[in-house]
């Protein structure tokens, strides 16, 4: 992302994030769900792997309420997003779908978003299948709606995650061991 978020895009409850342009067919088929509900989310290409301070710059900035990341292979973003977040006290809910032509590819982005290193969260599908995309939405478009809140993401469940990403933030004290 070469730009910083404008007032009115950061605003937006709603943002869709793909690490590369290869994930854009199933952004498309996301995107038509969404719009189909009313809601035309802003589209961003950002990588954990490759520009993490643009990406960083995007967790700051962002006002809204959700994401969407779409991507595959090792999945990090979602989960380095929902730190990020924590870390700034920003409470914001990330869902995952995972892209790629085979199960296996699909199946280690599930992993890397399933298992993300505690107390990070992400609501992710197993798969960008019509089924699995037309029940993500569906959550997501009840949530930023205020009508349903996701398993884990109440305020409560919240405060503890932060809580817990700022303990592990502690000071370590180092002592250097004798040398010889």
């Amino acid at each position: 992302m070469s730009q910083l978020l404008t007032q009115k895009v950061a605003r937006a409850p709603l943002h869709l994030i793909i690490e590369s342009q290869s994930d854009l067919p199933v952004v498309e088929m996301v995107l038509a769900a969404l719009r189909e509900r009313g809601i035309d989310p802003p589209l961003h290409v950002l990588s954990c792997y490759r520009d993490l301070e643009s990406l960083s710059i995007f967790a700051r900035e962002f006002q809204g309420k959700a994401v969407i990341c779409i991507g595959g292979g090792i999945f990090a973003l979602p989960g380095i997003l929902d730190g990020l977040w924590l870390d700034f006290c920003t409470h914001v809910e990330v869902w995952g779908l995972p892209t790629g032509d085979s199960p296996f590819q699909r199946e280690l982005a599930v992993s890397a978003m399933r298992f993300p290193p505690p107390p990070c969260h992400v609501l992710c599908q197993h798969d960008h299948n019509e089924a699995c995309i037309s029940q993500m939405v569906e959550e997501v478009v009840a949530y930023i709606r205020g009508e349903k809140i996701p398993e884990g993401a109440s305020e409560e469940e919240w405060q503890e995650r932060v809580k817990l990403q700022h303990s592990r933030r502690a000071v370590i004290n180092w002592k250097p061991g004798k040398e010889g």
